[in-house]
């Protein structure tokens, strides 16, 4: 029989389909495809919990070039500066009070409680509203630079330098630009708020 007459046999026992080669997956049994599967849905698992380590923050500007952050979850509002109402007898950081929706908050200047240096825009500034353990307070800050996310395992300990100061309030540093603030240590330190939970004012 001929090479051409060989290739017409194949063509008749095929159907003109294309022959499938036999899967290695064929000789397995039924137990070692179930292992296969449930490392498989175990692999697929363990890529969804890395794909959402990353925590969205909010990234602003204090003074001319330093970078802060704060977690967006404990975040409730960002608000155009429009002035505040001071309030005698508090700290130098303490800016004043805003009046939110008929609730006055405090406003924290964080550039003053960071000791940052540097002149900001007046233009830009803006009040990050944050709330946590029944307080909630504002911080004034200069600039929204936008929104990101970060990834903890990536924070570097933070160290004094002219631009990160409190560093007990620090979580740490993104990627050595971000000083990401630890809200929730600062907020339930009674040096820093005199208040109880449930209240709007710190000092109110």
């Amino acid at each position: 029989m001929t090479e051409k007459e060989n290739d017409k046999k194949d063509d008749s026992v095929s159907g003109g389909a294309r022959v499938l080669t036999p899967s290695p997956f064929d000789s397995f049994t039924q137990h070692e495809r179930d292992i296969l599967q449930a490392r498989a849905l175990q692999y697929a698992a363990r890529e969804v919990v890395e794909e959402r380590s990353t925590i969205p923050y909010i990234r602003f500007r204090l003074g001319g070039t330093e970078h802060y952050g704060v977690p967006y979850e404990i975040s409730d509002e960002v608000m155009p500066f429009t002035g505040l109402s001071g309030v005698p007898g508090t700290p130098d950081f303490v800016a004043g009070v805003v009046n939110r929706r008929g609730k006055l908050t405090t406003v924290i200047d964080l550039k003053s409680f960071f000791k940052v240096r540097g002149v900001g825009n007046s233009n830009e500034e803006s009040v990050v509203i944050v709330s946590s353990e029944g307080l909630t307070v504002g911080f004034l800050v200069d600039e929204i630079i936008g929104y990101d996310e970060f990834d903890p395992a990536g924070l570097s300990k933070p160290l004094c330098s002219e631009g990160v100061t409190e560093i007990k309030y620090v979580l740490g540093i993104y990627e050595g630009i971000v000083t990401m603030i630890d809200v929730l240590n600062l907020l339930a330190d009674p040096a820093i708020l005199v208040g109880k939970p449930g209240q709007d004012s710190a000092w109110g």
